[in-house]
């Protein structure tokens, strides 16, 4: 259960090297309107072979947006250092559905 002042954190892990991220839009969704949006340019760490995790810490006055436990959609946007790839990845709160659109773009 949620307690008032406690603090929230999410991890994803996306598939890209560390090396070729350069930052990474956050968008939290209920019922189609934008709850959260945070834009995250650093502490992505290694997560095995081509992989890059990012932990996302939210204060005390951010974490009280899941004290609902609504559902809510998850929308990652990230983008390369080169500008060469971009992805997006949502995933469904309540049922941890994930979809990934990849898009390559002209640098």
């Amino acid at each position: 259960m949620f307690h008032p002042g406690e603090t929230v954190t999410h991890t994803f892990t996306i598939p890209f090297i560390v090396s070729e991220v350069s930052e990474i839009v956050v968008t939290y969704k209920q019922n189609d309107h934008i709850i959260l949006k945070k834009t995250i340019t650093s502490g992505f760490e290694e997560a095995g072979a081509d992989k890059t995790k990012i932990v996302i810490a939210f204060s005390q006055q951010e974490s009280l947006l899941f004290a609902e436990k609504r559902p809510f959609t998850i929308q990652l946007n990230v983008c390369t250092v080169d500008g060469t790839r971009c992805t997006s990845k949502e995933i469904k709160s309540e049922t941890g559905v994930q979809h990934h659109k990849e898009v390559m773009t002209n640098g």
